[in-house]
């Protein structure tokens, strides 16, 4: 059996580091957490769609060049 942990995304620390810090829920903005969630998802969708973009503009632009 595989003993090694599963590594965490950057930025996130695991629940039995030291650097670790519970924060309870009455000290949480749910609303302030969703809204960052939905920018970084948008932010991620329009990058996405810029990059299909430009490959296509590359394409179209090779295309005429052929």
């Amino acid at each position: 059996m595989d003993k090694t942990l599963p590594t965490l995304p950057k930025g996130h620390v695991s629940c039995l580091s030291d650097a670790f810090r519970y924060t309870r829920a009455l000290e949480t903005d749910i609303a302030k957490t969703f809204a960052r969630v939905r920018d970084g998802l948008l932010r991620e969708e329009q990058r996405a769609v810029a990059h299909r973009l430009l490959l296509a503009q590359r394409k179209l632009a090779s295309n005429r060049t052929s």
